[in-house]
């Protein structure tokens, strides 16, 4: 799997993701790889969460049909991600068909951004919709998996559970904290396996603009178990100083 903190406001949607590829049975890091998809051609960036790249198949299928527009995409979503989820299967026979693809992006019938997410499963861990292969709308704010308590206070991060006074601060900082809770989450034992690691990617998306960048990098190791805690190590910004 991956972990996704996504941002949506009008005219702009902030994601930051990792980027661990694992074997599904054994947690064993098999690959470090981007599950960010920019798709200029539709204004929108897709992300997956899965053992593979189901965000490619279905953009794949998208330009074979002669998709043109981000709104086209969601609308056409069930044919599309049943196309993907087969040739996924076809490609990939070692890998699962179940995953989720997020869509972000600009919708000239909103006139706004907007975020939806499409499964192969009827319900996607904490985000449900209501038909596999459907593109169910999702809330601005999106993060999976929740970090546990105890990861989000290493890292100085304040999940929203109602509370009235809450603010995200920095976005870009909060989605961060985000993806280093998830990691720090599992402590990387068969238990508590680590899903969540080699970096943290941090993606902008506008009408006219996307940009994405690695912000951090983890250092684990090939072939292994992710240990988060061997070096427990985050953006300088999450570093507290004076003791």
């Amino acid at each position: 799997m991956t972990a996704l903190a996504i941002l949506v406001e009008p005219e702009v949607v902030l994601i930051a993701s990792d980027g661990a590829v694992l074997e599904p049975q054994t947690f064993k890091l098999t690959q470090a790889a981007s599950r960010i998809v920019l798709c200029p051609e539709w204004s929108c960036v897709l992300a997956s969460r899965s053992q593979g790249w189901p965000a490619e198949v279905v953009r794949r299928q998208a330009q074979l049909a002669n998709v043109t527009s981000f709104d086209e995409l969601i609308a056409r979503s069930d044919e599309l991600v049943r196309i993907a989820a087969d040739a996924y299967c076809q490609t990939s026979p070692s890998h699962s068909a179940d995953f989720s693809v997020f869509l972000a992006g600009w919708s000239d019938a909103q006139q706004r951004m907007a975020l939806y997410v499409v499964s192969t499963l009827r319900a996607s861990e904490q985000l449900r919709s209501d038909d596999a292969y459907k593109a169910a709308p999702l809330p601005n704010l999106v993060l999976v998996p929740s970090p546990t308590g105890r990861a989000a206070a290493l890292v100085g991060l304040q999940v929203y559970r109602g509370q009235e006074q809450f603010s995200l601060g920095d976005p870009i900082q909060y989605l961060q904290r985000v993806i280093a809770a998830a990691r720090f989450s599992g402590r990387g034992t068969p238990a508590e396996p680590c899903t969540v690691g080699c970096f943290i990617q941090v993606t902008q998306l506008q009408r006219d603009y996307a940009h994405t960048m690695i912000t951090h990098r983890w250092n684990d190791r090939i072939g292994e178990p992710m240990q988060p805690f061997r070096e427990p190590t985050v953006p300088a910004f999450m570093v507290r100083r004076g003791g």
